[in-house]
């Protein structure tokens, strides 16, 4: 898809440089986007090349993998939109 963002992995230290200045009382949500298809993008009123659902984070489930190297959030998508 022309102009599509190139999306890269997050280390934790630019994900704390990201949040440094957001106060302590705000909610964290996840937006998963996922590019539409041309065939169904021709089908829409109004043709948006990304959907997007919000997504829940299971805080009491959640994985730190030491050996190598990543931190794992679950999270659901709580929108049935797809």
């Amino acid at each position: 898809m022309a102009g599509a963002v190139n999306y890269t992995k997050m280390t934790i230290k630019e994900l704390k440089d990201l949040i440094s200045s957001i106060p302590d009382d705000f909610i964290f949500e996840i937006e998963v986007e996922k590019e539409v298809p041309k065939d169904e993008l021709m089908k829409r009123a109004y043709p948006y090349p990304i959907d997007s659902q919000r997504c829940q984070v299971k805080k009491e489930n959640h994985d730190i993998g030491w050996s190598d190297g990543k931190m794992k959030l679950n999270v659901r998508i709580t929108d049935d939109a797809w």
